[in-house]
């Protein structure tokens, strides 16, 4: 569900309520576990296929095809 503010003072910086719990930071990008993920870069490295129909590709899209 989209939520549309139609009031600048409905805006959370400038002092109506926030809409999410915590706070989300659009340029500081939240990794989870940290060694999962280094594993997963390992992996494409090792690979050396990093694009083009590689296998992280065809994941990403089949858990998108899924979650869509």
């Amino acid at each position: 569900m989209m939520l549309l503010e139609k009031d600048l003072n409905s805006l959370a910086i400038l002092g109506g309520p926030p809409l999410f719990r915590e706070p989300l930071h659009v340029g500081s990008p939240n990794i989870g576990n940290r060694s999962a993920l280094l594993q997963r870069i390992n992996d494409l490295l090792d690979r050396r296929r990093l694009t083009n129909r590689g296998p992280f590709v065809r994941e990403l899209e089949s858990r998108l095809a899924d979650f869509l």
